[in-house]
């Protein structure tokens, strides 16, 4: 509560009167807006897709997610303080890795030409780890690197 300029008679805050007013009634249709919030909310989940990292005499399989591959991807994508990803997209065919796309964000200064090769080159000896059958079987997985932004100091940082 604020105190007048006489400091004899407590005034009430607008803002305060408002937060508690809030607090006290809920808005009607407030459990309808907040079920759509949070269903929208779960909608922007990633799609993820199986794609097959091991295939065993046998018949028996290893199947890894691309919310798998997104996040290794993603760590092993920051150690480096010139560049991050912003955002990692996959292809997937019948369960094989087609391609990665890769958007990024660079420091300012930075060669983006050699940037892209080596983030070309990161991915796919991360992905020859996560998923070796792809080279085992000789398929080719391209990865298509987009620079979306250039900023100034480290862009792990912005």
């Amino acid at each position: 509560m604020a105190v007048t300029g006489q400091g004899t008679e407590p005034v009430v805050d607008p803002l305060e009167r408002a937060v508690a007013a809030a607090q006290q009634t809920e808005p009607a249709g407030w459990s309808v807006l907040a079920d759509d919030v949070m269903r929208r909310a779960r909608a922007l989940r990633r799609h993820e897709q199986p794609v097959l990292a091991d295939l065993r005499p046998d018949g028996s399989r290893t199947v890894v997610s691309t919310r798998v591959l997104t996040d290794l991807l993603r760590v092993g994508l920051t150690e480096e303080a010139s560049y991050t990803p912003d955002d990692l997209t996959f292809v997937v065919e019948g369960e094989r890795l087609v391609s990665v796309g890769v958007s990024l964000v660079a420091a300012f200064g930075v060669d983006l030409v050699r940037t892209a090769d080596e983030v070309r080159a990161r991915v796919l000896r991360e992905l020859d780890e996560l998923v070796p059958l792809s080279k085992a079987s000789g398929q080719q997985v391209a990865v298509d690197v987009t620079v979306v932004d250039v900023v100034d100091g480290d862009p792990r940082r912005v």
